[in-house]
């Protein structure tokens, strides 16, 4: 295994400490269900799985219909639809898009999207690829890149992710750096916002906001 392999690793265990708690008994809608890879549902990182056993009602969604196809004959209540163009006739407590905002031209649409499906009072669950991990740094620095997947459209950091909440109605109620991999957590000599994989965020409805650009 390559030096990045390692650090990445192939488990899933911190990220799904860090959210479950927010999705357990929840009616749950998880956006990009399929995961990355040919059939992620065979392996034990597979999210959506977690997900749907922790959620009191859970709805998956995604773009690719032969995942949708195969995922739904193994019992999950999933639909085939794009993040952009999601008509649900119900709202949810919990919204969940983990790695998604990263593969979306039209950031707009999603949360305009999200604003409809949401209960005002619900969570917005997301996850990003942290572009300062010191991995992508030393790849930028050496090889001229970050190290970006060929259906990623842009790098999320702190600040561009809070302007864009803010500018389509939502407030943060918790940002932090985090990883899958446990191993990358020991790593305590190198700051956060270096030392992790990704950037997790707990979003709000700012209810404030909505109210004053309704009128």
């Amino acid at each position: 295994m390559s030096v990045t392999g390692f650090l990445f690793g192939k488990s899933w265990r911190k990220k799904r400490e860090y959210f479950l708690p927010y999705i357990q008994g929840k009616v749950v809608l998880d956006i990009g269900c399929a995961g990355e890879g040919d059939k992620p549902w065979e392996t034990d990182n597979w999210f959506h799985k977690y997900i749907a056993e922790a959620a009191g009602y859970c709805v998956g969604i995604d773009h690719n219909e032969r995942k949708v196809n195969a995922i739904r004959e193994m019992g999950y209540n999933v639909v085939a639809v794009k993040a952009q163009g999601i008509e649900l006739d119900r709202r949810f407590e919990v919204v969940c898009a983990f790695d998604v905002l990263e593969h979306i031209e039209d950031p707009k649409s999603f949360f305009l999207n999200v604003q409809k499906l949401l209960k005002d009072d619900g969570r917005l669950l997301l996850s990003f690829p942290n572009p300062f991990f010191f991995m992508r740094t030393l790849r930028a620095v050496f090889k001229g890149d970050g190290n970006i997947a060929n259906d990623h459209v842009v790098w999320y950091c702190n600040g561009t992710i809070k302007s864009m909440l803010d500018r389509y109605g939502f407030k943060i109620e918790k940002i932090t750096h985090g990883s899958g991999e446990p191993r990358l957590y020991k790593f305590i000599f190198l700051p956060k916002i270096i030392r992790h994989t990704s950037v997790y965020v707990v979003v709000n409805k700012d209810q404030e906001k909505l109210r004053s650009s309704a009128t």
